[in-house]
C-alpha cells in the first residue's frame, strides 16, 4: 500500500488504525504487562488484528448508516463533514475511542472473572519497580556483586528509580556494617548513598523496632543492629 496522497485517504487509514491501537493500549493499561508485550512487532500485530475485527463488526452492525452518514458516492469526505460536522464528530469519538476502550475493559473484565481464561501478569515491569512503587520507610541492607555490604534508611526523602535509565536507589541515612551485613550505628554526618541497581546482588528490607515515642526526625533503630566488637 502506498503513501496516502489526499486527506481523504488519510483519514480511511487513520480509522482503520486507530481503533485497534486504542484496544491494546487500553487493554494493557488495565490488565497490566505480560511478557508477551516486550515483543513490539507481536503487539502491533494484536493492534492491527483487532482494528480488523472492530471495523469489521462496525459494518456489519451498521454499514448502511455510516456509508450513509458520510455519503458515499455522493459527496466528498470535505462536502459531508461540513453537512453535519457534530454528528460525524461525535460518531467518530465514539467509534475509534469509546468503543475500542469499552471493548478492552469488557475483555479484561471477563478473563478475570473467569480464572481459567486468565493471565499471569505483572503491572510493573521489575520486581525492583513492583517493590518500591509501595514500599513505605524502612531499612534497606544490599550486597553488592564484590561482597560489600551497604546498609541505610529508606525514608520519604529516599529515592529509587528504575526508567529511564539503569535502576538506582537512594538512601538518605547511611550506616556502618559489620562484614556479615548487620547494621552498626549512623555514619556521623551523612548525607545518604546512592547504589546503582547493575552492583547489587541482594538487596533486603529490614523493618524498624518498633518505638513507644512519637517519630523524629532521625531513623528508628533497625532490627537487626550488631555490637561492634573492638579490635583485639
Amino acid at each position: 500500500m502506498g503513501i496516502p496522497t489526499t486527506v481523504q485517504q488519510l483519514v480511511v487509514i487513520i480509522f482503520a488504525v486507530l481503533p485497534g491501537m486504542v484496544f491494546q493500549f487500553v487493554r494493557e493499561r488495565s490488565r497490566g504487562r505480560v511478557e508477551r508485550d516486550d515483543n513490539v512487532a507481536e503487539r502491533v500485530l494484536r493492534a492491527i488484528a483487532a482494528g480488523i475485527v472492530i471495523n469489521a463488526v462496525y459494518l456489519i452492525v451498521a454499514g448502511p448508516w455510516l456509508t450513509d452518514l458520510v455519503g458515499a458516492g455522493r459527496l466528498s469526505l470535505a462536502q459531508a463533514v461540513s453537512a453535519r460536522p457534530r454528528v460525524i464528530a461525535l460518531t467518530a469519538l465514539v467509534l475509534v475511542l469509546v468503543v475500542p476502550a469499552a471493548a478492552a475493559w469488557t475483555v479484561n473484565r471477563v478473563q478475570r472473572a473467569r480464572p481459567r481464561w486468565s493471565i499471569q501478569y505483572r503491572a510493573t515491569g521489575t520486581a525492583w519497580a513492583h517493590v518500591f512503587a509501595r514500599q513505605g520507610p524502612c531499612f534497606i541492607r544490599i550486597r553488592l556483586d564484590d561482597g560489600t555490604w551497604v546498609g541505610g534508611w529508606y525514608g520519604n526523602r529516599s529515592l529509587a528509580s528504575s526508567l529511564p535509565s539503569e535502576g538506582e536507589i537512594y538512601l538518605e541515612s547511611s550506616y556502618r556494617m559489620t562484614p556479615q551485613g548487620r547494621f552498626l550505628d549512623r555514619v556521623v554526618g551523612t548525607g545518604g548513598v546512592i547504589v546503582r541497581a547493575d552492583a547489587v546482588e541482594v538487596l533486603e528490607i529490614v523493618h524498624a523496632k518498633p518505638s513507644p515515642t512519637p517519630p523524629s526526625a532521625s531513623p528508628p533503630e533497625p532490627i537487626m543492629v550488631a555490637k561492634e566488637v573492638p579490635d583485639a
